[in-house]
């Protein structure tokens, strides 16, 4: 009895000692219902439960990809039916693609600005998918930030061309933009979310 007892007392704990992604968990009217129980655990609402996964994300014992994967759990969050751009869409992914792999070629695309279409496929992929992901989104608002930030920084340096230091600023930011989403898309290979330096943030970036 009193190794069951700490069995069961162990089992409300797992939370705090195990990766949340390894065990399921259901929202029933505000409590949370785990597998490993099969019991309702009174006392721990949804807004608990989220505090708790924000709280093991910032200190890095969860990937972005397992927070979202636990948040999603935590929400009972059903498979979208429809993806922004009109066909089906499960969780975690964007028109069929895993939505890190979808996340790298968002932050890739911005390497095609010499043919023109990094200007057009980063933006359109961004709305597509923003909606059915919020990986996603975190990642598309922060490379929209740097996007738009470069095109001020740009038009600042073009400028001060006529006064030669704008010149080499030009060349730096030229740099940047092939550094910054070569970055970016290792990072959210990772599951992770990288804020772009000297981006201003016209989105948020939660």
């Amino acid at each position: 009895m009193i190794g069951r007892g700490r069995e069961s007392t162990e089992s409300r704990d797992v939370f705090t000692r195990l990766n949340p992604v390894t065990h399921g968990f259901l929202l029933n009217d505000f409590f949370l219902l785990s597998f490993d129980t099969g019991r309702v655990h009174r006392g721990m609402t949804i807004a608990d439960e989220l505090s708790r996964l924000q709280q093991l994300r910032d200190s890095g014992a969860l990937t972005e990809t397992e927070f979202e994967e636990a948040k999603r759990k935590a929400l009972h969050e059903q498979p979208r039916a429809f993806s922004g751009f009109g066909g089906p869409s499960a969780a975690g992914q964007v028109m069929g693609v895993n939505e890190e792999t979808y996340s790298v070629l968002m932050h890739l695309s911005q390497l095609l600005v010499v043919s023109g279409l990094g200007i057009i496929v980063p933006i359109a992929m961004w709305l597509i998918g923003k909606d059915d992901s919020d990986f996603v989104r975190r990642q598309g608002n922060r490379m929209m930030n740097w996007f738009l930030s470069s095109l001020i920084y740009a038009v600042v340096f073009g400028l001060l061309c006529i006064v030669f230091i704008g010149i080499p600023l030009l060349a730096l930011l030229a740099i940047l933009e092939i550094v910054f989403p070569i970055i970016a898309a290792l990072k959210a290979n990772n599951g992770e979310v990288w804020s772009y330096p000297m981006a201003v943030r016209f989105f948020e970036e939660d």
